[in-house]
């Protein structure tokens, strides 16, 4: 089944995803996203499933601002525990000349890259890194859940 077929079999079937969090100011220091801060952009795995991921975004919001963007999952519910990157590490600034949003979408696969219970992934999450305190910024993901 191609990445098309799968996603929209999955849509028909109420299995889509998609988490995201707009305007987030995390604070001038490396955190992981909690549901606490980005109540719709974290996703818990449940036992016996995996999440198939086809792309994901990111934005910084503020002109003059920076943030360092990882896309990922943590070991533990909630975003808590070790953080592992499935993807690069994106470094993304707007300039001082630059009038609003620098943003960036990545598109993964074919095929989507699957994040699986049985290989310790419990939350789909982002760590960020911004450059000050009033740095806004933008992240989501989409994708489908289904049996492993």
């Amino acid at each position: 089944m191609s990445q098309i077929d799968g996603g929209e079999y999955a849509t028909r079937q109420g299995r889509d995803l998609c988490g995201w969090v707009n305007e987030l100011v995390p604070g001038a220091a490396q955190i992981v996203l909690t549901p606490a801060m980005a109540p719709i952009l974290t996703y818990n795995l449940h036992q016996g499933t995996r999440v198939m991921v086809v792309q994901y975004c990111y934005a910084v919001e503020t002109s003059g601002d920076n943030c360092q963007f990882e896309f990922g999952f943590t070991d533990q519910p909630d975003g808590a525990g070790t953080f592992y990157p499935l993807g690069p590490h994106k470094h993304v600034y707007t300039g001082a000349a630059n009038a609003g949003r620098t943003a960036y979408d990545q598109n993964i696969g074919p095929p989507p890259a699957a994040i699986r219970y049985s290989a310790g992934a419990r939350c789909i999450t982002f760590r960020v890194d911004a450059n000050d305190a009033a740095c806004e910024i933008t992240v989501g993901w989409h994708g489908w859940w289904e049996n492993e």
